[in-house]
C-alpha cells in the first residue's frame, strides 16, 4: 500500500500476503530470505521505528490480521529520507519452504509532524493487503490517580466493557491494587477491579445497591 510509511503523529500496521505462485514467477527460490527492498517514490521523515515480521500464511479470513507463526526480522529506524530503492538488511533470515503464501507484516511508529515516504505499490484487485494507522497511547502513575471527565459515561445503564492492555512487574506484585474505580454521586463504588489484590487474585467489582456493592 502506498500510504504505509505516511502516517503522521501515530502509527500503521499493514499485513500483506504474496503468494507462492507469484513469488516463483519472479524467480525467488525457497531458502533464505535475508534483504528486503522497497522503492520510495518521495522521500520523507523516516519512521521512528520499524518493526518487520514474516511468516509462512496460515488460513484464515482475508479481513484479519494473522498473529501466529511471524518471526520479527527487523526492528530498527529505517533511513527512509530520499526516494528511490532502499534495503533492509535482516537481523536473521527468514527461511521460505518454496509452497506456502508468505505474509509480511509492517508496524512503523512515528510521533514526528512531517509525512513519510511514498511507496511504489500495484493494486492487484485482489484482497491481498491490510493497512490500519492511528495513533495510540499510554498513561503511567506511580502511587497517583488519574480522574476522568463522568459525562461520556452517563448513558451507561446495566452493561458495561472495559478493554486495555495492562503489563505488571513480578518483582512488586501481588500487591493491593485497583487497576480504576468508578464511584457515583454519592462517592459510593460502583465498578473497581483490583488486578490483582495481595493474595494474587483479581477481585471485579460492579454494581451499587446503596448498601455496598457486589463483588
Amino acid at each position: 500500500d502506498a500510504a504505509t510509511f505516511t502516517a503522521q503523529q501515530g502509527g500503521t500496521r499493514g499485513q500483506y500476503r504474496y503468494t507462492a505462485a507469484e513469488l516463483s514467477a519472479v524467480g525467488l527460490q525457497p531458502g533464505a530470505i535475508d534483504l528486503i527492498r522497497f522503492n520510495l517514490l518521495s522521500g520523507g521523515v523516516s519512521p521512528e521505528r520499524l518493526i518487520v515480521r514474516m511468516g509462512h500464511a496460515v488460513p484464515g479470513p482475508d479481513s484479519v490480521y494473522q498473529e501466529s507463526g511471524l518471526q520479527t526480522v527487523y526492528d530498527l529506524q529505517p533511513a527512509f529520507s530520499l526516494p528511490g530503492v532502499r534495503t533492509l538488511t535482516l537481523r536473521e533470515p527468514f527461511v521460505w519452504d518454496g509452497v506456502s503464501d508468505i505474509v509480511l507484516d509492517l508496524a512503523i511508529r512515528n510521533q514526528g509532524t512531517g509525512a513519510g515516504p511514498a511507496l511504489s505499490a500495484t493494486d492487484l484487485g485482489v484482497p491481498a493487503g491490510l493497512l490500519q494507522s492511528g495513533r495510540e497511547g499510554h498513561i503511567r502513575v506511580n502511587d497517583d490517580r488519574v480522574g476522568l471527565d463522568p459525562a461520556p459515561f452517563a448513558q451507561l445503564d446495566q452493561e458495561v466493557t472495559l478493554m486495555f492492555w495492562c503489563a505488571g512487574d513480578p518483582a512488586a506484585l501481588p500487591a493491593n491494587t485497583s487497576i480504576l474505580e468508578a464511584v457515583n454521586a454519592q462517592g459510593e463504588r460502583v465498578l473497581n477491579i483490583h488486578l490483582p489484590w495481595s493474595n494474587g487474585r483479581i477481585y471485579w467489582d460492579a454494581g451499587q445497591d446503596g448498601t455496598g456493592y457486589d463483588r
